[in-house]
């Protein structure tokens, strides 16, 4: 096999890896205490990652790439949501699909303002949650805009996961997920574009933190952003993910692949 960099070696040793950071939440109480909006990590990649898996080879034809990204997030939800799988990994959580975040004005009404794409809720209701939000990338500069600016960007100006630390990012891609984990990285950390996402540089002096601070199994690589909109202004931290998803693309889709090209 032909030898890959050892950025993309690094990238490659983490897609697809499975963690199991809830049930460490449901076993070292002291872990919530100290960073409670993290309660229920659903980035966990023993659930998550495995259940996606299990999707791919049990309904084949209703995961593929072909579909739209809301049908992938039900689908998935589902699966996370089903009580056995659940007793099985030992996952005291529960996963929300589609919820909507509420504001309520100063004059006291109140407004959708964003869904997000599924929810993971610890323990009782009003307990931390935590938000994971996914997009589509086909290796298109299109796509990456989109999981940017329609994605990453909603945790940045507070319509996700208000007064929380953490947020997750997902994405669903039909090319070598290392790959495009590695592209994403280097996409984000443009100048402009990191300036646009309120990016954060880390000790090291770099926007990408890799390996990942709080999931360094399974997530790719971190990032941190300021929240300028939100009051208090407290940063969050974003953990990016990427999962396989069989390619099922017809013409028409490789058509409008070539134009998404076109958009940097």
């Amino acid at each position: 096999p032909a030898q890959q960099g050892p950025l993309l070696a690094i990238f490659s040793r983490r897609v697809g890896s499975s963690s199991s950071f809830l049930r460490h939440c449901d076993e070292d109480p002291t872990l919530l205490k100290s960073q409670p909006q993290i309660c229920a990590i659903g980035a966990d990649g023993e659930h998550v990652g495995k259940t996606w898996s299990d999707l791919r080879t049990t309904y084949p034809n209703q995961v593929t790439f072909a579909e739209d990204e809301p049908t992938l997030t039900d689908s998935l939800c589902e699966a996370l949501a089903d009580q056995n799988r659940r007793f099985v990994g030992r996952v005291d959580c529960d996963f929300q699909a589609e919820t909507w975040e509420l504001r309520r004005a100063a004059d006291g009404s109140t407004s959708r303002l964003a869904r997000a794409d599924i929810r993971v809720i610890l323990g009782a209701p009003g307990t931390p949650h935590f938000v994971l939000e996914f997009k589509k990338l086909d290796g298109s500069g299109n796509a990456r805009w989109r999981y940017c600016h329609d994605g990453l960007n909603r945790f940045v100006e507070g319509k996700y996961a208000v007064g929380h630390a953490f947020g997750a990012m997902y994405a669903f891609t039909c090319v070598d997920p290392a790959t495009e984990a590695v592209a994403m990285a280097t996409y984000i950390s443009d100048p402009a574009r990191a300036k646009k996402l309120e990016c954060i540089a880390n000790a090291s002096g770099t926007i990408i933190t890799n390996p990942s601070i709080i999931d360094p199994v399974s997530a790719s690589f971190d990032t941190n952003h300021n929240r300028p909109a939100l009051i208090p202004t407290d940063p969050i931290t974003i953990l990016h993910l990427f999962l396989a998803c069989d390619s099922a693309v017809s013409d028409e889709d490789d058509d409008a692949k070539d134009e998404d090209d076109e958009v940097v």
